[in-house]
């Protein structure tokens, strides 16, 4: 590795902003990347060609459908489409469809979009070529067609008074005939081209309509894009230090190349002005010090796990948390075996094998589609890391959400990314492990990274006697991660290889090895945390560690056991009813784990409900199969057993039927976790009663401000200033036919009013965001000032080198300690909305208990 002055360093940087914005491939991976994150992919080459082959094969299928649509819903899209030119609405069409081809969008959203532009098409052509001239210079520079639109409708009605009224309907019946059109001419592209298809997934009690390409056709597109570009992020890793942030708009890199990122990350015109004002910038130097603490540190790429990474994604090996890769065929037909065309024979006298092929065909698009992305991502990742691993150091930009947290700006690698992408990061200034205390808390780490058989979760003297027994186990991973491959196993496989390189090296020359690992130590259901100490609450302190002991606590699995004991008495009741008892005797067969009630207990101080519960145990089932699947992958690799025949044959002897297209089926996994998420919610109330109690308060908090029409404001102990204002939408319901089928569809129409729901249902977790965004920008503060320099902090993880651990570990229970001894933000969050609505009636606040906050202090396992 070449040795870099100071100076080149910059100039690298520089050279290097520079040829993101000049090299031709990077150019077009920016527009590509900006395209489908507008959905805007119609102008992209691959798109283009897609369109103009397709284009008069739509048109003349718009003209058959429009000569033999009489009947009532069909005939109420036809007879707006008819004095329209069929070519223009397929055009309009294709390019609707194909401005977000690369992802699932909901069928709704794409029928209005066709619709609106049918109607536009049909406004214009009533106005006239000449008065049409006239307006069209006036919009050219208008960014998108939403802009366009609406410029263009103001200048015809305002200047040139078309007295356009909407087809001349109310604003209800205008969105369902747009909506009428859109599906109209979105039957007409699937009938005539086959590159679109429908998939209907449960959302809950309701029926999820969503448009995909389909497999053949994103295929292409994605062979067209990997030929014609190489798989650069927008905003990559630095050479050197980032610019530090001094206001909103200045910081992060150097040069114009770049396209400049705000300090912070808001949708609020609003709140903008606010963080902009000089006084708010003043407010907030102690955030903008600590996030220019964190871009500050420090990186490189570890090179064996570059190598080992790049081994399992060439040689397409599922494991290590890498998904699979190999073609997936599509599910054929379970009669005949042949390959399913429309129609398909078989299917006309066997509806159940008709039903069953449509799971697996959803099956099958859901496992497409997720593999695909996460193979592209995991490209994307090694590409920036291969390029970027010659260079003595990497910095990551960072900046905020509007709640506080901080984020890296740069996709893909970055060190609050996956695992994968922080086990390729280790810091690039390296420190000598000199005391008991770091080198134990190197062992943590280790320990945690590894974590099966909840050894994450052991007394710290456990998790150090772990390492020590696996040390020989640990040293040949190290000297070989190929072919010694027991790291794949881990709960966290790329950062315990990272870590097992690194503690090797050390065991190899303990005296002077300076280590590089990132240490990290982990809050206990902070957002719980957070609850417990706002309100002293002795019995949520003691569930989630801010109180002493021996053990480490674990809220999950407290909740986890009691669940387990509702379950046994179900099945040991007489009175208990046959479907309860079977229920019961199923999942106790499933496992019942902290797993199973993990998100559910994590989203109570973010608003949960027992809605949420239920969708939080369905993911946690079907993680379950997944992991299954993966297991039965790798077990039965050369047997020519197909992935679907796997996947097939680990559902059937699954406890629960994990298709949820028979909502009738007793025992799908939607009826599975609908019924134990009774009993986990009624666990969660018995143990988190003071933590329902705050979010209650903040709930009503909310309600009072969007009752008053004000959005919700409020400044955190360290001076950042967070801004809350969901607007309302209005809904109506549409019953139309696509492919002969009849769907029915929610048409959501925006307004100017206060969302009373989402004001109250976003509070909540915006305000423990802003909490814990508040603790680490402290923390981090107190750090610097003993001169501790490199940080990798996630939110509710805070990690550092193994050198600096113990004095992190201090630092970070004295400020959390502090934020609710120095200030009262529950307090604090009320008087905001009392100041701009003196005569409102908040809620009392829920009595604070008797927990002293001061023995977090003492606290092992608070962040651990």
């Amino acid at each position: 590795m070449r040795d870099w002055t100071k100076r080149e360093l910059f100039e690298e940087q520089q050279r290097l902003e520079r040829l993101a914005h000049n090299h031709g491939m990077r150019k077009y991976w920016h527009t590509v990347k900006r395209a489908k994150e507008n959905h805007d992919e119609s102008g992209t080459i691959p798109a283009q060609t897609i369109i103009k082959t397709s284009l008069q094969r739509v048109a003349d299928e718009i003209v058959a459908k429009c000569a033999k649509s009489t009947g009532q819903r069909s005939g109420i899209a036809a007879q707006y489409i008819r004095p329209l030119r069929p070519e223009i609405v397929a055009l309009i069409t294709l390019r609707v469809v194909m401005d977000g081809i690369s992802s699932p969008r909901p069928l709704t959203a794409i029928a209005n979009a066709i619709g609106t532009r049918v109607e536009d098409e049909a406004r214009f052509t009533a106005i006239g070529d000449e008065t049409l001239r006239k307006i069209l210079p006036a919009i050219k520079h208008k960014s998108d067609y939403v802009h366009r639109h609406l410029a263009a409708s103001k200048y015809a009605k305002i200047d040139y008074a078309d007295g356009w009224q909407s087809w001349n309907k109310t604003a209800d019946d205008v969105m369902k005939i747009r909506t009428h059109v859109g599906i109209f001419c979105i039957d007409a592209l699937m009938t005539a081209t086959g590159l679109i298809t429908m998939v209907t997934q449960k959302a809950g009690t309701n029926k999820l309509n969503t448009i995909v390409a389909t497999e053949e056709n994103l295929k292409w597109i994605r062979q067209q894009h990997t030929e014609l570009l190489e798989l650069f992020p927008e905003h990559e890793p630095m050479v050197y230090p980032p610019r530090p942030w001094t206001d909103f708009n200045h910081g992060a890199y150097y040069t114009d190349h770049i396209p400049q990122m705000p300090f912070v990350r808001t949708r609020w015109t609003a709140h903008k002005d606010i963080l902009r004002a000089p006084e708010t910038i003043k407010d907030m130097k102690e955030v903008y010090d600590g996030v220019n603490a964190n871009q500050n540190t420090a990186w490189r790429i570890n090179p064996v796990v570059l190598a080992t990474l790049e081994h399992y994604y060439t040689n397409k090996i599922a494991a290590a948390g890498l998904p699979y890769q190999d073609t997936i065929e599509p599910p054929r037909c379970p009669l005949c075996g042949g390959a399913v065309e429309n129609p398909h024979p078989c299917f006309e006298h066997d509806k159940k094998a008709l039903e069953k092929w449509k799971k697996q065909k959803l099956r099958y698009h859901k496992t497409v589609l997720k593999n695909d992305s996460l193979v592209e991502l995991i490209g994307r990742t090694l590409a920036t890391a291969k390029k970027f691993v010659d260079y003595p150091a990497i910095y990551f930009p960072y900046n905020c959400d509007f709640r506080g947290r901080i984020y890296a700006i740069p996709e893909n690698l970055n060190p609050q990314a996956s695992d994968y992408s922080k086990g390729l990061l280790e810091f690039a200034e390296g420190k000598k492990i000199t005391t008991p205390e770091a080198l134990n808390w190197l062992k943590i780490a280790g320990a945690n990274h590894w974590g099966n058989d909840g050894l994450d979760k052991k007394p710290f003297a456990a998790r150090c006697a772990w390492v020590d027994v696996h040390e020989a186990e640990i040293r040949a991973i190290a000297s070989d991660p190929l072919e010694n491959t027991s790291w794949a196993e881990a709960d966290e496989p790329w950062q315990y290889l990272a870590w097992c390189l690194d503690y090797a090296a050390y065991l190899a020359d303990p005296e002077n090895y300076e280590s590089r690992a990132v240490v990290a130590m982990d809050g206990s259901c902070n957002g719980l945390q957070h609850y417990s100490a706002m309100l002293r609450d002795p019995i949520g302190a003691a569930a989630v560690n801010l109180a002493p002991a021996d053990a480490p606590a674990d809220v999950y699995q407290i909740v986890a056991d009691k669940v387990i004991d509702q379950l046994k008495n179900i099945i040991n009741n007489p009175a208990s009813s046959p479907t309860d008892k079977d229920m019961a005797t199923r999942w106790l067969a499933v496992g019942i784990s902290r797993k199973t009630t993990k998100r559910s207990v994590m989203v109570v101080p973010y608003s949960g409900t027992q809605l949420a519960c239920r969708k939080y145990i369905g993911e946690y089932l079907d993680e379950k199969i997944e992991n299954q699947i993966s297991r039965a992958l790798s077990e039965n690799i050369g047997s020519g057993l197909s992935y679907l025949d796997i996947d097939s044959a680990v559902r059937d002897a699954f406890p629960f039927d994990s298709d949820d297209y028979d909502s009738d089926n007793p025992y799908s996994t939607f009826k599975a976790a609908t019924w134990l998420s009774k009993y986990v919610w009624s666990a969660i109330g018995d143990t988190l009663v003071a933590a329902k109690e705050a979010m209650g308060a903040i709930r009503q908090i909310a309600t009072v401000a969007t009752r008053a029409g004000i959005p919700i404001e409020w400044k955190t102990p360290t001076g950042f200033h967070v801004f809350q204002s969901y607007m309302d939408l209005s809904t109506s319901r549409l019953k139309t036919i696509l492919q002969d089928t009849t769907i029915r569809l929610s048409l959501n129409v925006d307004s100017t009013e206060l969302s009373a729901s989402e004001q109250s249902n976003g509070l909540a977790p915006n305000f423990i965001h802003n909490m814990d965004a508040s603790a680490l920008i402290k923390t981090v503060a107190q750090c610097k000032n003993i001169n501790i320099t490199a940080y990798a902090m996630v939110h509710d993880s805070y990690g550092t080198h193994a050198a600096d651990a113990p004095i992190l570990a201090k630092l970070l229970r004295q400020e959390f300690i502090a934020l609710y001894t120095d200030h009262d933000p529950l307090l604090a969050l009320g008087t905001t909305i009392r100041k701009k609505k003196p005569d409102a009636e908040l809620p009392e606040l829920p009595a604070k208990g008797k927990f002293d906050l001061e023995k977090v202090s003492d606290s092992l396992y608070f962040f651990a």
